[in-house]
Formats: C-alpha cells, sequence, structure tokens
C-alpha cells in the first residue's frame, strides 16, 4: 500500500494497535473504520472513502499478537535476566511498529507476523 493513500486518521488509529492494551481500540473499529471523505486532483470523491481500511486491519491483527505475548511476557517478568530482556524486546517491537505505522507502511513483526495473518478479525 502506497504511503500517500492513506490518510492520516488511519495512520494514528493503527498506531494504537501497538499500545499495550488500547490495540482492542483497532481490533473492534477497525473494520468499521473508513477513511475520510478526500478530494484527489480530479476533484472527485476518492473510491478509498467508501472501503475498508485493510491498513488499519493489518496492524490491528498485528497489536492483538502483541498484547498476548504482552501479557505472557508480564508472567515472566519476575525472572531476573529473561524477564527484563523480553519486556524490553517486546517494548522495542511496539516502538518500532508504531514509527512504520506513522509512515505508512505495513511492517511484519519478525516471527509473531505469520500468527497475525492467520487471525480473522
Amino acid at each position: 500500500m502506497e504511503n500517500n493513500q492513506i490518510s492520516k486518521n488511519e495512520k494514528m488509529f493503527a498506531a494504537l494497535s501497538y499500545v499495550w492494551v488500547l490495540c482492542l481500540i483497532p481490533v473492534f473499529f477497525g473494520r468499521k473504520f473508513r477513511a475520510s471523505p478526500r478530494l484527489d486532483q480530479g476533484q472527485r470523491l476518492s473510491a478509498k472513502a467508501n472501503e475498508e481500511s485493510a491498513f488499519v486491519e493489518f496492524h490491528a491483527r498485528q497489536g492483538l499478537v502483541l498484547l498476548v505475548c504482552w501479557l505472557a511476557v508480564s508472567l515472566l517478568s519476575w525472572v531476573p535476566l529473561v524477564g527484563q530482556l523480553a519486556v524490553f524486546l517486546l517494548f522495542v517491537i511496539s516502538v518500532v511498529g508504531i514509527v512504520k505505522t506513522m509512515k505508512g507502511e505495513e511492517w511484519e513483526i519478525p516471527i509473531l507476523g505469520k500468527y497475525a495473518r492467520q487471525i480473522k478479525i
């Protein structure tokens, strides 16, 4: 998906997917999210305004998988080195996901991305 086709609202909505429990907002409302109507150079209503946002759905699926990982890692967080390393790794993945989303990119999380593709929202 090209960066210029994604509205600022879609990017911000999709970025919520990487903020721990706030990922539930795009999970529940991602299919209903519509891009705001806008006019292209030909001054006609963009077809994107009537479509569901695949961009938001993609990131909502990944956010849901990341939330499950956060919950699992919270159980491991009491293990001194392993827990701290896992929390740090998930934090870095979340930050990278937010940055990539705000740039309009569909970045698949390594290893976890294949599980996200299997989720039907």
